[in-house]
């Protein structure tokens, strides 16, 4: 493509060249490395860079020619748009567990026995987009959470999981543990391979003050999906908010849930939601870095809560593998955006032309203008369910209380 009768000598001479791709897909040298291009031949479509790659190119290396503006400026600010200007809108439960929503990248805050573990991004999704493969590798094989929770002996506790077995004949186990006296709790199972919510509501036995949720399947060699763990005291009013929630403004809705049963122990994964925001007051542990948490200025927590809020992205890990689920045109809005102020200052990259520079800045301005506005159009959709003019809730059987907006 570079070779062509039409073009000058030393046409993409001062460019730079990225290698984008290795053909053999394991990611070898010389793949993203950039090499500034000294000279071009239009005659035979040669470009000569030095240093020279760290690796030779091979046929089928996928290649960049940038100008103007050196690539990995450019793939920083994609980063930086990405990281802290990029909400995605994000439904959430709220839980005790650690890492209960399975969007950590990694598997630190889950343990094993005789499974294996891993991180599932591969359709069809289950809820967000990762969530926990335990593959056993002999009969009764789990995960559990690596930190135990502290409860408190006589309190009752919610437990739930979404279970998905990866095939119709697997049985998954959710299975609560008192790590205290080393002894089950409860235990349940489910078989199909529809997804399916597994739940459970367990009292702390005697002398018990530690607490695992044991995630698992009953045969050797088979592989069970879960997601949305849901760990709560039925009887306290506070639950933790999302790790990526660092303030208020990324909270959009508060929901109680209502389940459909699909067996005596199983409820449907996706529940119907009612906004529940006007009885939670947000508190911080730690101002400025801890974890913030609501806290209910009346009764307690009735069912699973989930959040409905804005999360931040975060950067490309690998442009050629990882997957983002996000508008395309908003974020290439945003980052032209941010680029073409960034030229407007004594950047080192040549000669300008400021008035061509401003009327792009003009144009790319007015661009993430409207990207941005169906960003929050969207957002507000979700919201559009009419809100009840009277909540009725109870603390006990006994009592109940009126709130009216």
């Amino acid at each position: 493509m570079l070779q062509s009768s039409g073009y000058p000598d030393d046409k993409y001479k001062g460019m730079w060249a990225r290698i984008e791709y290795d053909a053999g897909g394991a990611a070898a040298a010389p793949e993203l490395e950039i090499r500034p291009c000294t000279a071009s031949t239009s005659s035979s479509g040669t470009v000569t860079v030095n240093p020279v790659y760290s690796a030779a190119t091979a046929a089928g290396d996928r290649y960049q020619l940038w100008a103007f503006m050196h690539p990995q400026k450019v793939l920083d600010t994609l980063d930086q748009v990405m990281t802290q200007d990029c909400f995605l809108p994000e439904w959430t439960l709220l839980t005790e567990m650690p890492d209960g929503d399975m969007e950590q990248n990694n598997t630190t805050d889950w343990g094993n026995s005789n499974a294996t573990l891993s991180k599932v991004t591969a359709e069809p999704s289950l809820w967000g987009k990762r969530w926990l493969r335990v593959t056993t590798t002999d009969a009764g094989g789990y995960a559990q959470n690596a930190a135990a929770l502290a409860v408190v002996p006589g309190a009752t506790y919610h437990i739930s999981a979404i279970a998905r077995p990866t095939a119709a004949t697997t049985t998954a186990t959710v299975r609560a543990y008192d790590n205290t006296n080393a002894a089950t709790i409860d235990l349940k199972t489910y078989t199909g391979s529809a997804p399916g919510r597994v739940y459970m509501e367990v009292t702390a036995p005697a002398g018990c003050h530690d607490l695992r949720v044991r995630l698992g399947a009953t045969a050797n060699g088979v592989a069970v999906d879960f997601d949305e763990v849901a760990v709560y005291s039925t009887e306290a009013n506070s639950l933790p908010l999302p790790w990526w929630v660092s303030n208020k403004a990324q909270v959009k809705g508060i929901f109680r849930t209502t389940w459909t049963g699909l067996t005596s122990d199983v409820w449907d994964p996706m529940p119907s939601m009612t906004l529940d925001n006007e009885r939670w007051d947000f508190r911080d542990s730690a101002f400025g870095r801890g974890q913030l948490r609501i806290v209910a200025s009346q009764g307690v927590i009735p069912t699973p809560m989930y959040l409905f809020g804005l999360r931040p992205e975060t950067a490309w890990a690998n442009e050629n593998t990882e997957v983002k689920h996000v508008d395309q045109d908003w974020v290439i809005a945003r980052t032209m955006q941010v680029l073409f102020r960034q030229m407007q200052g004594p950047l080192s990259i040549g000669l300008q032309h400021s008035e061509w520079v401003q009327e792009r800045q003009k144009y790319w301005d007015e661009e993430y203008r409207r990207e941005r506005k169906k960003q929050e159009e969207r957002i507000q959709d979700v919201l559009q369910a009419e809100v009840p003019d009277v909540y009725v809730y109870s603390d006990s059987y006994s009592e109940a209380r009126l709130t009216v907006n």
